[in-house]
């Protein structure tokens, strides 16, 4: 399913501008990590408790309001198909905090990119499929029935983790893959220009300290993967060790 969306919304404009995946790697991890927090809270919900005390009654109000004759007030989003995608829009920016991390939400590129994936392609696919009449009454049926359903697979006895094949196409692509955005620390720290921002982004975000125990921790492997040092290096790096480990560990 992720996979049609991605074809049919980024894949046909985006391989007329590269040939480069990493953009659209990106996405599946995204919509991974949406997917992931998505089915951790479902989990948690009480089920029996859900249907009794808010779907029960909902259907029940909506059955007698049909029933007395009296015109309804049409919901918001059942006016037209705009209306209809500006409400999935608005629910998909209330969701958004839940599903995704709070430093990509601040990103105004990625919250619209995200909101028009997940409700123009996920949600509203969805609820077309909900209000079809065919559907509605086949799940009616399959709940209602007395028709025994086909036994489940046997589940795996060993763990695999979600949406895996999702994310990782192949083994050998996806080694050599590195993450949209994401500089390696030495060329981070060997540019001068991307140096000077990252050490601006650390200052505002009160980490500098770890900018200084990654200098001190390269420093001193430097040092100590000489194969000739003399004893009283050793011994010098030994105590250098004790004061790394006092000031940013003990």
């Amino acid at each position: 399913f992720y996979n049609t969306i991605l074809e049919q919304f980024i894949n046909s404009w985006y391989t007329k501008i590269t040939l480069q995946p990493f953009f659209v790697d990106e996405l599946r991890y995204q919509l991974r990590y949406a997917s992931a927090s998505l089915l951790r809270r479902a989990l948690k919900i009480n089920y029996a408790k859900l249907i009794s005390e808010r779907l029960v009654p909902c259907a029940l109000r909506h059955y007698s309001v049909v029933t007395s004759g009296v015109r309804p007030c049409l919901h918001v989003a059942a006016s037209n198909r705009n209306a209809e995608l500006r409400y999935l829009r608005c629910m998909t920016e209330a969701l958004l905090p839940y599903l995704a991390r709070n430093n990509e939400i601040q990103n105004s590129v990625f919250k619209v990119l995200i909101r028009e994936i997940f409700a123009g392609w996920v949600l509203l696919s969805l609820t077309d499929v909900l209000a079809d009449p065919y559907i509605l009454n086949t799940l009616i049926i399959l709940a209602t029935g007395n028709e025994t359903m086909a036994p489940l697979p046997a589940t795996p006895n060993y763990k695999v983790d979600f949406l895996e094949t999702f994310v990782r196409q192949t083994e050998s692509v996806y080694a050599q893959r590195p993450r949209l955005l994401r500089i390696e620390l030495e060329l981070l720290v060997q540019e001068p220009e991307h140096f000077y921002a990252f050490m601006q982004h650390l200052k505002t975000s009160g980490t500098i300290h770890v900018l200084h125990f990654y200098k001190d921790i390269k420093s001193f492997q430097t040092r100590i993967l000489n194969p000739d040092l003399s004893a009283k290096e050793q011994a010098q790096l030994h105590l250098e060790a004790k004061e790394l480990y006092l000031r940013y560990i003990g």
